[in-house]
């Protein structure tokens, strides 16, 4: 018996060493809308993403395009080693050609 709670806590020691490697800074990551406009038939939004943690981060952002308020498509962009305390700007298209009047972005992964 001794043996398998020895082998049960060694394991669950790796998870959460896994899970510290995996650490997510989402939290510390804004995402802010700056213009939606249309380029070539297709929704575009433009989004300020800034890095509010002290390390340099990958970071990966999801946008939802409307009509009013129904859902009319998505988008994702990403932003690589961007550094501490800094901002970089991504111009997000729509997957879909469907019309839209606003668009709503999210910080989906932040990680080192």
């Amino acid at each position: 018996m001794k043996r398998s709670s020895l082998a049960g806590a060694l394991g669950l020691a790796l998870i959460a060493a896994t899970a510290a490697a995996a650490e997510n800074y989402v939290d510390r990551v804004s995402a802010e809308t700056l213009r939606v406009y249309l380029k070539d038939e297709k929704g575009r939004v433009v989004v300020s993403v800034t890095n509010n943690s002290s390390e340099t981060l990958d970071v990966d952002v999801n946008c939802v395009f409307y009509m009013n308020t129904t859902k009319a498509g998505t988008g994702t962009g990403t932003t690589s080693r961007l550094p501490p305390r800094r901002t970089d700007t991504l111009d997000i298209a729509d997957r879909q050609t469907l019309p839209f009047n606003t668009a709503h972005c999210e910080v989906a992964r932040a990680e080192k």
